[in-house]
């Protein structure tokens, strides 16, 4: 149903007229793809360019039929060009995973399902993030420009790219040769991302109305199916239990204190964890910082975008992981990036979960679906560490 509130947000652009980051579809009482959607008293978060490129295919025709088959065929189109730009960048980096790295984007079933079934425009995102490398590897100046705007659009297309830009830019400085000049070359690149991600959200601007709209992403009582839900509830109940224990007054609300203390350790735990990207990247020096370093340029882009989707993206949706997945294609094998991939499949548990388990219990459905590969990851560091113990 995701598909029908892409197409509901286009028309409401391009048709209405109307803001669907401020008003929900069903203001529009008369539109036959109400029915459809999973949410029609939501409006419809999108990032920037995603509205503006929903808005162009939603006018091209009025034939529900057909505007269906322009957003699945756009997710079919950007599948099958993420299938040849993997193809092509294992080439140039890991020659010798290019069959099955290719492979486990391609049969991915997850990325299968949403991309090719359901249209989702993860996977436009994911072709700019991989066209950004391609482009990098040009090593030359203008290539570098060419990949900060390309950052800059795919941010505008998903805020969760936004945390690829400053690890770009941070990456970039690192083959300056005067140290001196590091802050302000860095400075440049972040600006130039962050000026082509903030351009397409221009049009759509409506002063406080869209910095609201935007800032209630964060709001855990909506935030179905994440990992900080899992954690959210038990918080809740402690507090709930410690404000009846001491006769606390009525007035202080538990619930309130327990999301916000959940959300500052998630966002304090993903500083630290982000931050420690740019540690990782500075160990790189000169020609080391363009060429061989790029491999962990995409590690700390993986891990950025993961541990933003744990601590940050609300409401937490599977396709959401479809761009994370794409760079573990592109990078040797290892713990990690084996849990990454089978969480994808242990993902899909979600669909059928939500149809038997309530609302108000869904935290039991993060809790199973990110459990397995963490419990993978457990078992191969037991394992390990009972090799390196002495016998």
């Amino acid at each position: 149903g995701e598909i029908f509130t892409s197409i509901m947000a286009g028309r409401m652009l391009s048709i209405y007229h109307v803001d669907p980051l401020v008003i929900v579809p069903a203001h529009v009482s008369n539109d036959p793809i109400l029915r459809f959607m999973p949410s029609p008293h939501q409006p419809a978060l999108y990032g920037p360019l995603w509205l503006e490129i929903c808005a162009l295919l939603a006018g091209i025709t009025n034939q529900l039929q057909l505007t269906v088959l322009l957003f699945k065929g756009l997710g079919l189109l950007t599948h099958l060009l993420n299938i040849a730009l993997i193809w092509l960048l294992l080439d140039k980096l890991f020659p010798q995973h290019r069959i099955t790295g290719t492979l486990l984007y391609a049969w991915n079933p997850l990325i299968l399902i949403e991309l090719v079934a359901n249209g989702q425009h993860e996977g436009l995102v994911l072709s700019l993030i991989l066209l950004t490398i391609l482009l990098h590897l040009q090593q030359r100046r203008w290539a570098q420009v060419g990949a900060l705007i390309l950052l800059g659009l795919t941010s505008s297309l998903s805020f969760l790219a936004l945390v690829l830009i400053p690890l770009y830019a941070w990456f970039l400085v690192q083959s300056e040769a005067t140290s001196g000049h590091t802050f302000w070359e860095f400075c440049w690149r972040l600006g130039l991302g962050i000026a082509c991600f903030l351009i397409p959200l221009l049009p759509l601007w409506r002063g406080g109305s869209t910095f609201l709209a935007y800032t209630s992403l964060l709001d855990l009582q909506h935030g179905l199916y994440t990992p900080l839900s899992t954690i959210s509830q038990p918080v809740r109940f402690i507090f709930a239990n410690f404000v009846r224990l001491f006769h606390l007054p009525p007035t202080m609300n538990p619930t309130s204190s327990a999301e916000l203390s959940v959300k500052t350790t998630a966002l304090l735990l993903f500083g630290l964890l982000y931050g420690a990207q740019f540690s990782h990247l500075r160990r790189l020096t000169g020609l080391q910082a363009t060429s061989n370093g790029l491999p962990l340029l995409l590690k700390s882009w993986q891990s950025g975008m993961f541990w933003a989707l744990i601590c940050i993206v609300t409401p937490f949706w599977p396709w959401y992981t479809i761009p994370v997945l794409g760079l573990v294609c592109l990078l040797n094998y290892n713990r990690s990036t084996i849990a990454l991939l089978l969480l994808s499949c242990s993902l899909l548990f979600t669909y059928p979960l939500q149809r038997v388990i309530p609302p108000a219990q869904s935290f039991y459905i993060p809790a199973l679906t990110f459990g397995i590969p963490l419990i993978y990851i457990l078992i191969a560091k037991s394992r390990l560490i009972g090799k390196d113990s002495p016998s």
